[in-house]
């Protein structure tokens, strides 16, 4: 190996919504997506959606995927109205059981990641 452990190995966090997201009031779905979200300095940055949401038509849960060795495999839920920023995304862990995320795949035509 060479580098520091963080320039050879690089962290992430896979999250997926469990099911989709249903609008009531509008009727609009948006179907789950993969989104991959680095770790840089012990630290991750992205906003979700509240879980239960006033015009959700169902509440829905977050599969997270921490990818770094040792990395765990659980659910979050986002409760409305928690705005600012989360210290332990753990503390949001929810009792729903994990939904495997397809691991993605670098498309080396163009170096973008791929789900599916």
């Amino acid at each position: 190996m060479w580098g520091s452990a963080a320039d050879t190995y690089r962290a992430s966090l896979l999250v997926r919504a469990n099911s989709p997201l249903v609008d009531s009031t509008t009727g609009i779905v948006v179907l789950p997506q993969t989104a991959r979200i680095p770790i840089r300095e012990g630290k991750a940055d992205f906003t979700l959606p509240a879980s239960d949401g006033p015009t959700l038509a169902q509440p829905i849960t977050y599969s997270v995927w921490e990818v770094m060795p040792g990395g765990r495999q659980y659910t979050i839920s986002v409760p409305s109205g928690r705005g600012g920023a989360v210290q332990n995304l753990r503390a949001l862990k929810s009792g729903e059981p994990y939904q495997h995320i397809p691991v993605p795949r670098l498309n080396s035509s163009n170096w973008k990641w791929m789900y599916g």
